[in-house]
């Protein structure tokens, strides 16, 4: 039985956000399988200003995660001591 491919809304609605992940690495046939997909993406005014970084290194990512979890607290602090308009 052939499965009919998923309609954009079907898509969306079966979306989830993953926060549990295995140690297990992923093959770079499917890193740049997935990369080719993530760059078919639509963009803001076809201005195609994106970037992919991928991280296989527990340690490094853990790293990373701090710092950038560091940067969007100060960001929002500051975004909320800023006067409103």
């Amino acid at each position: 039985m052939e499965k009919s491919p998923l309609s954009a809304l079907d898509v969306i609605f079966a979306r989830r956000s993953v926060r549990e992940f295995t140690s297990q690495r992923i093959d770079e046939a499917t890193v740049r399988g997935l990369l080719d997909a993530a760059v078919q993406a639509p963009m803001a005014l076809h201005q195609e200003s994106w970037a992919f970084v991928v991280v296989q290194d527990a340690a490094l990512l853990k790293r990373y995660s701090g710092v950038a979890k560091g940067n969007w607290a100060a960001e929002a602090s500051r975004y909320h001591q800023s006067p409103r308009r």
